[in-house]
């Protein structure tokens, strides 16, 4: 199960700039220049790979970059409320994440 932290994170930044593509190495730069220098790439990993297994943020394998990913627009209200629970409650279940 990804770390509930880093599944945020990662939302906030790819939902909040849908026009935003970025690779794993770069949502990790952009996560550590947020101040989160504690967060591995294995949690971000795994908080992509939940997202895509969600369909909320779709992954798009590029030869010549690795993989990109972006927030699913199809899923915005989703995503939103997503981000609005766990604004509210920090703790989501683990029935939520699994």
């Amino acid at each position: 199960m990804p770390n509930v932290g880093a599944v945020v994170q990662v939302l906030n930044y790819l939902g909040l700039n849908p026009d935003v593509a970025d690779s794993l190495e770069g949502i990790v730069r952009w996560r550590l220049m947020q101040g989160h220098i504690d967060r591995t790439v294995r949690e971000t990993k795994m908080a992509l790979e939940w997202l895509v297994q969600k369909e909320l943020v779709s992954q798009d394998n590029r030869v010549s970059a690795g993989a990109l990913y972006r927030s699913n627009s199809n899923k915005k209200e989703e995503i939103e409320a997503f981000l609005a629970r766990a604004r509210r409650d920090e703790s989501i279940r683990d029935e939520e994440m699994g």
